[in-house]
């Protein structure tokens, strides 16, 4: 066990130890500015991989409507501060993937998240 005197190092602890994949992106860009492990295997992408680039990136090419149902979800987020919602994206082989989603508007140094 490990004693943790900074709060900060605290959520960083839970964030990356959290079994559910957590993808943080930009309110306006939806570009991805951190990522846990969970999220980088479920998307069999590393977390370099993911940073930068745009959450509509993150399903393959093939999967347009999969792209607009997410966007939809991101976007009734920030219209209502939260959105929970089932989608079910292709993943890397083509199957269907049943993923559970809970997101979150934050605001972190004036930006929201």
């Amino acid at each position: 066990m490990s004693t943790v005197t900074d709060p900060a190092d605290l959520l960083d602890g839970v964030f990356e130890a959290s079994p559910m994949p957590i993808l943080v992106h930009d309110y306006d860009s939806l570009e991805v500015v951190s990522a846990n492990g969970a999220a980088a295997d479920m998307l069999e992408l590393s977390r370099e991989e993911m940073r930068g680039r745009s959450v509509r990136e993150l399903v393959p090419d093939v999967a347009t409507d999969d792209v607009a149902d997410l966007v939809a979800i991101v976007e009734r987020a920030k219209t209502e501060g939260a959105a929970s919602a089932e989608w079910n994206p292709l993943d890397a082989d083509g199957q269907r993937r049943n993923v559970a989603l809970q997101l979150e508007v934050l605001e972190a140094d004036g930006r929201q998240y």
